[in-house]
Formats: structure tokens, C-alpha cells, sequence
């Protein structure tokens, strides 16, 4: 075989190998409004109002939904603080224990500040969490838990020490705050699932139906029925 030719072969055949290697496969397909977990075997209803992001497997978060049009504060708005964009993440994973282990696990990790487990640290929880309140729930015929959590903080807006709406504060505003996490948590086929939403306290009960009726489009092939909420838990005060 002419030298040339032996040289293309290998050619092609690296060019080959590096296509194939290179098209990682993804958690997740979003296309028309529907984002679909081929290997969770699940679909989401997702509005255009959210901007949709998968990742590349293997991936314990399955995909991340970051609001489009959300509210600001308005005096953050006016003195150019930091602000909060609600969001929706759904983690799944191999794993023995039950829903309520789990929210026992993530309620003794948040009250130490520390953990190991790689669902819980991603929940930006264990500094300044507080557990509120649960319920159980149905996602899709399959049993749940619905759990609130707080995320308390300062929020810290420096001000003009000569502007007289300001001058008690001394050039810098602090104000407590928190935000409202919501936890959607079940198992399937051995997998455990953790649906996680959160809003900043002001702007949780504009935002909390839109949670719900997402976080109830979840459709699993073999339940064959669709996702059952029960009214928003009132939190936000």
C-alpha cells in the first residue's frame, strides 16, 4: 500500500475516534417547551419565561432553570445592590435512602454548617439555612416530600451619608433578609430525586405558583399520570 494512503487511513481513523469522544452526551434535551431526561425518563413543561441548561453526563444535576422577566427590590434597583434571580434545579442520583432519611440528613448538615454529601452541598444551604416546615406530597403518583427551608442573610447596600432618606444609616444600609427554598424530594426506581426551587422572601409568592406548575408538569413514562401538588405553602412572610 502506497505510503499516502496508509498516512489517510490513519488520518481518518483518528478524525473518527475524536468524533466519537469528543459528542459528550448531555442530562437533558429541551426542545418546544418540553426538556426531556432520557436517562431519568422524565419530562418537564418549562415556559419561555425560563432560560433551560443541561449538562454534559455524568452529571448528578440534571438541569438548571434560571427565570428570564424577575423582580427586583427597589432600592437595590436604586442604590445597586445584589439581588437573587429565582431558579429551578433537579439532582438525581443512586441511592439507598428513603425521602425522609435524606431531609433528616440535610437538616442535621445544615444545623453543623458542613456535609459531604454531593446534593447537599450544591443546595447553598448550610450557611445561614433554616428548616420551616414539610408535607407529604404526590409528583406523578409517586410519594413525596415537600420541605421549606430559609436562607437568612444581611443584605448590605452602601448609601450616600449626605443624603438625608440615608443619613441614619451612616453610608451603609443593612437589612435581613432571607430566601425561601423549596425542596421537592422522592425516589424512582432507586434513584433519589431532589427538585429544588428558591425566590427571595419579597417576591416568593409571585413566583411559587410558577414553581408548582412546573415542578407538577414532571412526567415519568411509567406512572401514566400526571403530577399532583397540593396548595403552595405560605412562607414568605
Amino acid at each position: 500500500m502506497p505510503k499516502w494512503k496508509s498516512i489517510t487511513i490513519i488520518f481518518i481513523g483518528l478524525a473518527l475516534t475524536t468524533i466519537a469522544f469528543g459528542a459528550k452526551s448531555k442530562s437533558g434535551d429541551y426542545k418546544n417547551g418540553i426538556l426531556t431526561d432520557s436517562q431519568m425518563g422524565y419530562t418537564m413543561v418549562i415556559p419561555d419565561n425560563w432560560r433551560v441548561k443541561v449538562f454534559n453526563e455524568p452529571s448528578i444535576q440534571r438541569v438548571l432553570m434560571i427565570k428570564r422577566n424577575y423582580e427586583i427590590n427597589k432600592t437595590v434597583k436604586e442604590l445597586g445592590g445584589e439581588f437573587t434571580i429565582p431558579e429551578i434545579r433537579v439532582f438525581a442520583r443512586p441511592d439507598s435512602m428513603t425521602p425522609a432519611e435524606f431531609l433528616d440528613k440535610l437538616k442535621g448538615d445544615v444545623d453543623i454548617h458542613k456535609t459531604q454529601d454531593n446534593i447537599i452541598s450544591q443546595l447553598e444551604l448550610l450557611s445561614g439555612g433554616e428548616f420551616s416546615q414539610a408535607q407529604d406530597i404526590v409528583l406523578d403518583s409517586i410519594p413525596a416530600i415537600k420541605a421549606i427551608f430559609k436562607k437568612n442573610y444581611e443584605r448590605k447596600l452602601e448609601v450616600d451619608p449626605n443624603d438625608a432618606h440615608y443619613r441614619q444609616y451612616g453610608g451603609l444600609l443593612v437589612q435581613n433578609e432571607h430566601l425561601v427554598h423549596e425542596l421537592y424530594i422522592f425516589k424512582r426506581n432507586g434513584r433519589l430525586f431532589v427538585i429544588h426551587a428558591f425566590a427571595e422572601r419579597e417576591f416568593y409568592p409571585i413566583n411559587k405558583d410558577e414553581f408548582n406548575k412546573i415542578i407538577g408538569s414532571i412526567s415519568f413514562a411509567a406512572a401514566g399520570t400526571k403530577a399532583a401538588l397540593p396548595p403552595p405553602l405560605d412562607t414568605g412572610k
